[in-house]
């Protein structure tokens, strides 16, 4: 069953990068057929830095995601490995784990996640 869920970004803490490589910490909320908090540590590489506007960087990410449910009657706790990529201000990725999978995507102006178990 593949659940979908809108995806808030709650807080971004971002090193500056060195030789192209930084650092970041972010929280989410998940809100929808899904409910909790995302945990993430990140390693990104900007195969394109703009420092004047970030935005307008090009990336790629790999990290950890720790989803914390809001109630476990659908999804329990999970770690998930993620990975995705930050191109023309857009970003995307999937989260993968040995329990449930998902990905996330902007939609009609809107960050959302579908979460599914396996």
């Amino acid at each position: 069953m593949k659940l979908e869920s809108r995806l808030n970004l709650l807080n971004w803490t971002e090193t500056k990068p060195v030789h192209s490589i930084a650092q970041a910490t972010a929280e989410y909320s998940i809100e929808g057929e899904v409910n909790g908090i995302l945990h993430s540590n990140y390693t990104i590489f900007y195969s394109k830095y703009n420092k004047e506007d970030i935005h307008k960087s090009t990336s790629e990410f790999k990290g950890y995601s720790f989803f914390e449910s809001a109630d476990n009657k659908i999804m329990e706790n999970i770690l998930f490995e993620e990975q995705g990529d930050f191109t023309n201000g857009i970003t995307s990725g999937k989260l993968i784990s040995e329990i449930a999978n998902g990905e996330y995507f902007f939609n009609d102006g809107k960050m959302m996640i579908t979460m599914e178990c396996s």
